[in-house]
């Protein structure tokens, strides 16, 4: 759990090190401005999906993007196809927090048109090393 005021991340007892989720609260607690502002921009639901003003809050997307990167393992110098975007899982690692199987649903694929999809993996996270 992230608590903004003196960014702090506090992790649960059973959470195990380097587990997806803690790579979710860190991100919360780099307190990504610049990113936030740009999701807000560019980032669109798919047709049919019903908003959510938690799961569609612009710092809880970057989270969950970070998260996905890491679970999936995914090359910050490469530029990913949307056909290769909808073949990873959409699961991070729960860290023992009581999540079934121990995955946690990040909602990206599923809530995300794919033109959101590809400018979240491969711009709006571009390092500039390409």
């Amino acid at each position: 759990m992230f608590l903004g005021l003196n960014n702090v991340v506090y992790f649960n007892n059973n959470d195990k090190p380097g587990s997806s989720i803690q790579i979710h609260e860190l991100t919360h607690a780099s307190l990504p401005e610049m990113q936030k502002k740009l999701i807000s921009k560019h980032v669109s639901l798919k047709n049919g999906v019903y908003p959510s003003s938690y799961r569609d809050d612009p710092d809880e997307i970057y989270s969950r993007l970070m998260e996905f990167r890491y679970s999936n393992k995914l090359n910050p110098k490469k530029k990913y196809t949307i056909e290769e975007i909808r073949k990873m899982s959409d699961f991070g690692d729960g860290g023992n927090s009581g999540w079934e199987n121990n995955l946690r649903p990040l909602d990206l694929l599923e809530r995300y048109d794919d033109k959101s999809l590809l400018w979240m993996i491969n711009d709006l996270t571009d390092n500039q090393t390409s």
